[in-house]
């Protein structure tokens, strides 16, 4: 990061110095410019160093001293007077997370014997203690022995150490004081005329984004969100998202959390020009006005989209031509421009995109099959997969990737899954068909120490249930057996989250089309 500089000038005279006199100067050099304390609980602490230097080679005095805060957050240890020639001091900055989840800014203003001043940025984000959840056993203590958090706090007990950041890190499930289901649960939520659902664990029950049909004539669909508690009973009435807006139509959606607002991605404009959009909600489902922005690119019938928090950001990315992504802070502003990643497309079913230690990770739908490594500098590596992708879906456990993908071909193809080495590539004898009967529409998920798989065996005249099996995170040549969730012709499109309650799955009806099902499995 660049240093800022200040030159305080003083006045030389009397002084015969030839042609290229020096004014005597102290410079003094401030780094960072910018202090992000990034995602910290409400109530716990976050320090940061403040180095000064001066660069000149004259004494630095210090004047007044200002910090600024939009909710009293930050703090600042003792500032000394003056510096010496090439003389350095750190200092420690606060920030204290407020008890209301939100971003907070501030300034610390520094004035040298000049007139000029140092503005230095700060940043903090208190979020709630009471999100998320651990996958599998206790933190080992710290940091984490998995993902690196995606921003969200443990739901519940906090680990053997120093508390996470957010989301999961692969051991026994924080439920802590929540009410969780000790049996099935399967839910009625309403006769959405949904296609393409997703679904989100909010910290204390699930979050749902429907695209329904409001419209014949013209056709026109718009986007509605539904939340529940743990055990998948409504909080509440439903939320208009996006209104009918003169027949144009807002489908295809994805939706992720970041402890305090919701991020949604989606398609708006059923024809051309169809555009892939963001907007975000805020924790009450509120839509948060201004927040709508078109993400990029170059066509103007762009398809799939999807969004994940991670790293304090949200990463976004659609199809357009092959594959795109960009950054987005937590505003929803631009963080960087829009970046073509590669070919392919992206599922309409199940997590396309995910959160990483090193960035995010999207899997594409192509022939061979394609995982995308994004890193935080937008940086791309791609990963071959050893089958054809199509509607598709991956998750991580931290070190390495599971993709499950939908049958390709005749009608009793069977799916495919694979585990890729972060960083590395497809991991040798981990590859493994599921299914029997053109199984479809699938999603994968970490939880409980183990990738769990649900997908679809559609076939004309027969019914469909969703399937689910378990796949252990270091097994050879596994041999995946599904079993029956649901029953009868009851699964479309689907959508499965894993929570410290267990999972959660989202579907809906093909007959009678329109009822959208929720169900919760401990």
């Amino acid at each position: 990061m660049r240093a800022f500089f200040v030159f305080l000038l003083l006045t030389v005279a009397g002084c015969n110095c030839g042609e290229r006199l020096q004014p005597a100067t102290g410079q003094l050099s401030v780094e960072p410019q910018t202090v992000d304390f990034g995602e910290v609980r409400a109530g716990q602490n976050a320090v940061h160093s403040l180095t000064l230097s001066n660069r000149g080679n004259y004494r630095l005095n210090l004047g007044a001293i200002e910090l600024q805060n939009s909710r009293t957050s930050f703090s600042r240890a003792p500032l000394p007077r003056g510096l010496g020639p090439g003389e350095s001091v750190t200092i420690e900055l606060g920030y204290r997370a407020p008890d209301e989840p939100g971003d907070d800014l501030g300034n610390l203003i520094i004035a040298a014997d000049s007139d000029a001043t140092v503005d230095v940025e700060l940043h903090g984000r208190s979020i709630l203690s009471l999100l998320s959840y651990d996958g599998g056993q206790d933190d080992a203590g710290s940091p984490d022995a998995g993902i690196p958090d995606a921003g969200l706090g443990d739901a519940g007990t906090p680990d053997s150490g120093v508390a996470d950041a957010g989301s999961f890190d692969g051991g026994t499930l924080d439920a802590g004081g929540l009410t969780c289901p000790t049996a099935p649960a399967v839910r009625n939520i309403g006769a959405y005329r949904s296609a393409l659902p997703d679904l989100v664990w909010w910290g204390a029950g699930y979050t749902a984004v429907l695209d329904e049909v409001v419209s014949e004539n013209p056709f026109t669909l718009q986007l509605y969100l539904e939340k529940t508690d743990a055990l998948g009973q409504r909080l509440g009435a439903r939320m208009v998202l996006t209104a009918n807006n003169n027949g144009v139509s807002d489908f295809w959606p994805r939706i992720d959390f970041s402890g305090s607002e919701y991020g949604i991605t989606f398609l708006h404009g059923l024809q051309t020009p169809r555009r892939a959009t963001f907007m975000r909600a805020d924790a009450a489902l509120n839509p948060l006005a201004g927040s709508t922005l078109t993400l990029g690119g170059t066509g103007v019938q762009q398809t799939g989209t999807a969004v994940a928090w991670g790293h304090g950001q949200w990463g976004v990315a659609w199809a357009d031509n092959g594959i795109w992504f960009r950054r987005l802070t937590a505003a929803g502003v631009p963080a960087a421009p829009a970046k073509h990643v590669g070919s392919g497309a992206l599922s309409d079913n199940g997590k396309t995109l995910i959160a990483t230690p090193n960035g995010w990770a999207i899997v594409a739908s192509a022939n061979p099959g394609l995982v995308y490594e994004i890193g935080v500098d937008d940086s791309v590596r791609s990963v071959t997969l050893p089958f054809n992708t199509h509607r598709s879906s991956i998750a991580t456990d931290g070190t390495q990737y599971a993709v499950a993908t939908a049958a390709t071909g005749n009608l009793s193809a069977a799916g495919a899954f694979a585990r890729v080495l972060i960083g590395g590539g497809v991991i040798t004898d981990s590859s493994a068909v599921f299914g029997s009967r053109w199984a479809q529409l699938p999603n994968v998920v970490w939880h409980g120490g183990e990738f769990v798989i649900t997908w679809n065996e559609t076939i004309s005249g027969t019914p469909r249930p969703i399937l689910i099996a378990k796949v252990s995170a270091n097994a050879v040549n596994p041999v995946i057996t599904g079993t029956a969730l649901t029953a009868g012709d009851s699964s479309a499109f689907h959508q499965l989250v894993a929570s410290p309650c267990g999972l959660g799955l989202l579907h809906s009806n093909f007959d009678p089309y329109g009822l959208q099902w929720f169900e919760v499995h401990p």
